[in-house]
C-alpha cells in the first residue's frame, strides 16, 4: 500500500485545480467580511501600458500638425503654387476648407476600417496610426 503525503495547500483546502484564476483569492478579515486579494501588476504588463500610452498620446500630438500639412497643400493647390508661398489667412476660404473637411472625413472613415473589422478577432497593434502613415502622402501630393 502506498502512502500518499499532501503539502500544506491541500491540507488547508486549496488544491492548484481550485485555485482563483488570475491569482484573485479572497480572504476572511472579520467575521462575515471577505477582502479579495490580488496580486500586483508585473512590471511586464507596466511597460506595455507605457508603451501603449506614448502611441496612444503621439497620435494626438500628430492630429494638428497633419491638419495644418493638408491644408497647406491643399491651398498652395489652389494658387497654383506661388513662389512667395501663401498666407495662412487665404487658406481659410470656403473653396479650401471644404476639400479638407472631406479629406479629414475620408482619413477617418479609412482609419476606423482595420480596427472595425479586427473587432471579431484579435486587435492588431494600432492598425489605425500604420494607415495614416500610408495614407498621408497620398493626400498629401494629390
Amino acid at each position: 500500500m502506498q502512502t500518499i503525503s499532501r503539502s500544506s495547500e491541500e491540507d488547508a483546502g486549496e488544491s492548484p485545480e481550485g485555485a482563483a484564476l488570475l491569482g484573485i483569492r479572497a480572504e476572511q478579515v472579520d467575521q462575515g467580511t471577505v477582502v479579495a486579494v490580488t496580486r500586483p501588476v508585473s512590471k511586464f504588463v507596466l511597460y506595455f501600458m507605457v508603451i501603449h500610452f506614448l502611441l496612444a498620446f503621439s497620435e494626438v500630438i500628430l492630429v494638428a500638425p497633419l491638419i495644418k500639412l493638408y491644408e497647406n497643400s491643399l491651398c498652395l493647390k489652389y494658387y497654383n503654387f506661388p513662389l512667395s508661398g501663401v498666407q495662412e489667412e487665404m487658406c481659410k476660404i470656403p473653396h479650401i476648407q471644404k476639400p479638407l473637411a472631406t479629406i479629414r472625413g475620408w482619413k477617418s472613415m479609412f482609419d476606423t476600417i482595420p480596427g472595425s473589422t479586427s473587432d471579431q478577432k484579435a486587435r492588431p497593434i494600432r492598425s489605425d496610426s500604420i494607415s495614416q502613415y500610408f495614407w498621408s502622402p497620398y493626400l498629401l501630393g494629390s
